[in-house]
């Protein structure tokens, strides 16, 4: 169910000794309740996918984590770059909550999961150890090209005098850049934004290949984040797709989920 529990993947984690005070989880696409093509553990509302399944599939990875599902809160996710500051009443009392038009959540909170949803874009969380404050964030090639992390980090330098330099950050599976070919449409909203763009992209012929979970890592740097804090996942999801949900690999597919709570 859990791909990473504590990010795990690498050996040196600037993470790990935190266990104790943030809880952090991605889950793979298998041991639920939903049935082809979203098998198993589609974690999304919004694929044609039955309600009855995903809440169940909601339910059990709620169980597993320790967090009652009335502390879990969604990003509803739509390319975009807004990103809201959850506080204990934006919570619903009876279930989950969903926050509208947001792709990138932020709270200081204890106990909320905050949660993002992805199939080949890039699930990022956030932590600042020192200011005990979280974020998921969800970044395709529209979230890069609106600095969606970068905003991310700002705001909460801003709103909780967060130092960039202490963040910790884990850039989840998505799709590599063996796999995402780009056109010139997305070269074109893309390379003004990305730090060192060159770096982040390939040439195959005529062929632009472009290394997203590397796009990220050059804005967050460029923010003041120390690249020591980042952990890059090196999962492919359409190279892994019999691992996790990939778009580009079935496009009629499920969604895993990336979540992060500061431990009460």
């Amino acid at each position: 169910m859990f791909a990473y529990c504590n990010f795990c993947e690498k050996a040196h984690n600037p993470w790990k000794i935190e266990r104790e005070k943030v809880s952090y989880f991605v889950t793979d696409r298998w041991d639920g309740s939903s049935r082809p093509p979203y098998n198993e553990l589609n974690m999304s509302m919004n694929v044609s996918d039955c309600v009855d399944d995903v809440l169940y599939n909601r339910l059990l990875v709620a169980r597993h984590s320790g967090i009652r599902m009335n502390r879990f809160v969604f990003a509803s996710q739509v390319h975009g770059d807004h990103i809201e500051i959850i506080e204990e009443e934006r919570l619903s009392k009876n279930s989950y909550s969903i926050i509208k038009a947001s792709d990138g959540l932020i709270t200081a909170v204890k106990n909320i999961s905050l949660t993002v949803m992805a199939a080949d874009c890039v699930p990022v969380l956030l932590y600042d150890p020192q200011k005990e404050v979280v974020g998921a964030f969800h970044a395709g090639w529209r979230g890069v090209s609106q600095n969606i992390l970068g905003k991310g980090v700002t705001m909460m330098r801003e709103q909780f005098e967060c130092n960039p330099n202490t963040i910790r950050v884990f850039i989840g599976p998505s799709i590599g850049q063996c796999c995402y070919e780009i056109k010139s449409k997305v070269i074109e909203a893309v390379e003004n934004q990305v730090p060192n763009y060159e770096k982040a992209i390939k040439l195959k012929g005529e062929k632009v290949f472009l290394d997203l979970k590397k796009s990220i890592e050059f804005q967050l740097i460029n923010e003041g984040v120390e690249r020591s804090n980042i952990i890059r996942s090196k999962f492919c999801t359409k190279c892994y797709s019999h691992k996790f949900f990939s778009y580009r690999a079935n496009s009629e597919t499920g969604r895993f989920c990336a979540s992060i709570a500061l431990k009460g």
